[in-house]
């Protein structure tokens, strides 16, 4: 089916009050790359949709308010159409954009709170990790961001690496490096670049461990090889962790062009 023959089969589903056809004509509308394009017919068109109960509507309605890139940034617009959104479903992600408005726009951590929990108790593991910023420092309740901490640790290893910083940094939690060094293994063999990176720090330097250039060095490495995949370049510091390993390695401790890490 051609591109005209798709629209005007859409256009007369919309002109008996086909709600997908509203809700898809909508999206249309929201193409850059389509000659249709045009958000306040899309907004319109959205609307119509979401009236006639389209849960879908209401969701890229709100997402379209939520998008700094598309010039209708509103969060007040954004957090009412995913709140109408939920009273039809209780989905993870919807919630959890609920609560990140009320706390990043409103600063409004009451009602952050319930809406991450409740994402969070629905398996949206991000929501761990916010409960247990807005306790660590907000709340100051050590014993319950630590507890959400633990929960999203299962799951995702940026939580392991937000640990290790808090103990690294002894931010929130009395400075412990042991632990932090244990934080930063977990997350680092789930893949996570920025600990791997911590991690040859520690060995480096001896905190919380025996001091190691070799194993400082492994952890470099294999944070360049993630991160700069096909560069002999190293990772700043690189050459200090390097010119304590015996050992050759496949690039020069000497190379000065230092990548710039990704913090």
């Amino acid at each position: 089916m051609s591109d005209l023959k798709s629209f005007q089969s859409i256009m007369d589903l919309v002109e008996i009050g086909d709600v997908d056809a509203q809700c898809e004509f909508a999206r249309l509308c929201c193409n850059k790359a389509s000659i249709h394009f045009d958000l306040e017919l899309a907004i319109e068109w959205y609307k119509i949709a979401a009236k006639n109960g389209s849960y879908d509507a209401k969701v890229e309605l709100a997402y379209l308010y939520y998008s700094k890139s598309l010039g209708y940034f509103n969060p007040r617009k954004a957090l009412i159409w995913f709140i109408a959104a939920t009273i039809q479903k209780r989905d993870r992600e919807i919630l959890f954009r609920i609560g990140e408005i009320y706390e990043g726009c409103y600063k409004d951590y009451s009602s952050a709170i319930p809406y991450y929990k409740e994402a969070a108790q629905l398996g949206y593991v991000l929501a761990y990790i916010q409960l247990g910023d807005i306790y660590l420092h907000i709340k100051k309740n050590k014993v319950k961001a630590f507890k959400y901490f633990k929960e999203a640790v299962k799951n995702e290893p940026l939580a392991s690496y937000i640990l290790g910083i808090l103990y690294k940094n002894g931010e929130g939690f009395e400075q412990n490096y042991s632990n932090a060094l244990r934080y930063f293994k977990l997350a680092a063999e789930a893949g996570c670049e920025i600990s791997m990176f911590e991690l040859g720090e520690l060995y480096y330097n001896g905190y919380g461990v025996t001091k190691d250039f070799e194993e400082a060095a492994k952890w470099y490495q294999a944070a360049c090889k993630k991160l700069y995949t096909g560069t002999s370049q190293p990772l700043p510091l690189m050459n200090d962790y390097l010119k304590g390993v015996e050992k050759e390695l496949p690039f020069s401790a000497e190379d000065e062009s230092f990548v710039p890490f990704l913090i």
